[in-house]
């Protein structure tokens, strides 16, 4: 991801931003202070309204934000653990997929693959990895549907 740039979080600039761009506010949440108040990944433009009211309730909007794009081209996927603690931490709308496979129509499809839900639907999303039995195993994390997609054809 680019540095990024720093902007005022309004309504107008989120539907102007490129899906899959992540957006991490100036602001943070107590206690402690060590979180920033929202951080997501900008959804597809038929989920930015719900997007924009968790930016209003976490009390982001008109704050000064950093907004951040794949630059490079490059893939930008990680390895990692599939822990409650790991899915609670990563930003809505990151692509997870399970390093276990399925056969499906001839070729193999993760059994798990999924977008990382909103804060309020992660519970949720939990339990649906719990009951596929992926939790504690290993998985991909990709930062953006690009990189996703790069990884599908790469």
């Amino acid at each position: 991801m680019s540095p990024g740039t720093i902007e005022k979080l309004t309504k107008t600039f989120l539907m102007a931003q490129e899906t899959g761009a992540f957006i991490v506010s100036n602001s943070y949440r107590s206690p402690g202070g060590c979180r920033p108040s929202f951080d997501e990944l900008v959804l597809e433009p038929a989920q930015r309204q719900n997007q924009w009211k968790r930016i209003a309730a976490a009390c982001a909007d008109g704050r000064l934000c950093r907004i951040a794009t794949t630059t490079d081209g490059q893939a930008q996927v990680t390895d990692a653990k599939l822990t409650k603690e790991l899915l609670m931490s990563l930003p809505t709308g990151v692509r997870l997929t399970s390093n276990v496979y399925k056969p499906s129509d001839g070729m193999s499809v993760p059994l798990f693959a999924e977008f990382v839900a909103p804060p309020d639907d992660r519970e949720a999303q939990w339990q649906r990895i719990r009951a596929e039995g992926m939790n504690g195993k290993t998985c991909r994390v990709f930062e953006s549907r690009v990189a996703y997609e790069q990884w599908l054809v790469g």
